[in-house]
Parts: structure tokens; sequence; C-alpha cells
């Protein structure tokens, strides 16, 4: 019995596990290998930190995910201190992961003291960045934060823990069905990490920006724009896996259901939300895609193709 419980479980934890992730990675391939003729090469230390920003986030994220398949994939299963651990706080590890990300990015850290060209044009956070790209990242906050609320009013006291954690069906028998939700519990200490994550963003933005800039202006300006723009995309990144783990959250809330006899025989109850499962499975898959991709595109910006000189020949 055990064997086919695996196999059964298998496809869908691989595609959970293994190739949401992998198809993510190849999407930002694909993207790269469009863009690689108009991409701008970093150079030196600030394209290995930003290589390194990439690929430890779409490490941490697979590490995590792999840990908790346990035995499905793995011949062992993390240990119990772990999982409780991770269970409280799996909400945070995605945003977690962006805010060393946009840490790792602030790298190298360059005096203003050092030696650069003169510029009367204040040099505030934002001075390398452009509206447009601030529009993804606050659309997937407020639906994090849509979300967050709802689900947090939805939320009821947890009996054993007093924890606004779990969701509760009156069956109208004087009993009730309750599963795990993500409601004030889960999503205070994650929007507490979302604020210290903006903040690293706006920190990592102003070391990008402030110093003077090099003698060649014009390339010194691009590359600080291509760091800016990192910057906010590793935040979108985390904010949509943050908010992928949310959906695949409610999708397992949604799942509750109940079978109760009644004058007509045995009768199944489900939850007001059961009709959105599908929809959160594929929304949180989606996430995960894009997440990766995200993370992975922020590596592959530090990649450029090799142009080939050109030779003047004399006839």
């Amino acid at each position: 019995m055990m064997i086919q419980a695996k196999g059964a479980l298998m496809p869908w934890m691989l595609i959970w596990v293994l190739v949401a992730p992998l198809v993510g990675v190849v999407l930002a391939v694909a993207w790269w290998l469009m863009r690689r003729r108009n991409l701008h090469p970093l150079g030196g230390s600030v394209a290995v930190f930003t290589v390194v920003a990439g690929v430890v986030a779409v490490f941490v994220e697979v590490s995590v995910r792999v840990l908790m398949a346990g035995p499905v994939l793995m011949p062992f299963s993390p240990s119990a201190a772990f999982a409780v651990w991770y269970f409280d706080y799996r909400f945070t590890i995605p945003v977690a992961v962006g805010i060393v990300g946009v840490a790792l990015l602030a790298f190298p850290i360059r005096s203003r003291r050092g030696a650069g060209v003169a510029e009367l044009a204040p040099r505030g956070p934002l001075r390398f960045t452009r509206p447009r790209w601030f529009l993804a990242p606050a659309i997937v906050l407020a639906v994090v934060l849509l979300i967050t609320i709802l689900s947090g009013v939805a939320s009821q006291p947890n009996p054993d823990t007093g924890r606004y954690d779990m969701y509760l069906v009156d069956l109208g028998t004087g009993t009730t069905m309750a599963t795990y939700i993500y409601g004030w519990y889960y999503s205070l200490s994650a929007l507490i990490t979302i604020i210290a994550l903006a903040a690293a963003a706006a920190g990592s933005l102003a070391l990008i920006a402030r110093p003077p800039l090099a003698a060649d202006r014009e390339q010194d300006a691009r590359i600080r724009s291509i760091r800016s723009r990192n910057v906010i995309v590793v935040v979108t990144a985390s904010l949509v896996l943050h908010l992928g783990l949310i959906v695949e959250s409610l999708a397992r809330t949604a799942s509750l259901a109940a079978t109760v006899s009644s004058d007509v025989g045995q009768v199944t109850l489900t939850t007001p939300i059961v009709a959105m499962i599908p929809v959160f499975i594929v929304a949180s898959y989606i996430a995960v895609v894009a997440g990766t991709a995200l993370f992975a595109s922020v590596a592959l910006t530090a990649v450029s193709a090799r142009r080939n000189a050109r030779l003047m020949v004399d006839a």
C-alpha cells in the first residue's frame, strides 16, 4: 500500500518540486537567448554577486521543496523539528531569500569618496530606476494584501494554541469541521518580513545610486540601471513565490470535506470555496514557474554573449 501511495503522489510531487522550477529556469534561459545581443556585460565583482544572488535563490527554493517532499523523492524525511519550523514559517522563506538576494545585489559597495565624475542631478534610491519597473511588484503585493485580509477575517482561533490559523465550517448539526488556513497567525509574520524586504531593497537601491559616477558615465549609469532593475526583479520574484505558497495553502483549505448522516442518507459537505481548488492549484504552479524564472533571469543578466570583433582587412 505504501508503494502504491508513493506511485500516485510521485507525478504531482515531481511537478511541484522539480518540473515547475525547471520550467522557470528554461524560460529564463530562453529570455536570455533572445535578449543576449542587447545585454550589456556587468563584469568583475558586480557580475559575481549578481550570479550568486540569482543562483542561491533558485537553489534554496528547490532545496526546501525537496526536503519537504520527504520519502516521496528521497529515502529520508526531514527531522520533526525542521518540519514544525517549516510549517510555521514556510510563507516567510521566499521573502527571506529575497532579503538575502537584494543585499547581495548591493555589493560591491563603493565608497562615496572614491574617484568619480561630479553630477549635479540628485542620486536618490530611484535615480537609476523607471516607474514601470515597480508596477509588477505593486500588483503582486496588492493581491497578497487582499488575500491576507480575506483569509485573516475567515480565520478562527485554534482551541489548542489560540492561534488564528483555523478555518471552521458549521455543519448545522451542532458540530463543525476544521482545517488550517493562512490566517492572521501566518500572515502577520509574513507581512513583517515583507516590510523588511522593502527596507532592504530601498537600502540596496540607495547604495547602488549614491557613489559618484565613474569616468565613463554612460557605462557606469547603464550598469547601475541593470543592478537597480535586478533588485526590483528579486523583490517581485520573492512576492510571487510567497503568493504561490498562499494560494497553495488555500487549495488545501478549500478541499476540506466531511460526510454526515441525514434523512436522505450520507451527505458530503464541502467548503464554500471548493470550486476554487483548480484555480488555486494552477496559480501555485504558475507562481513557482514565474518566481524561479525571475530569480534565474537575475543571474543571467551577468552573462553576456560574446561579440565577434570586426577586423579591418586591407584590399
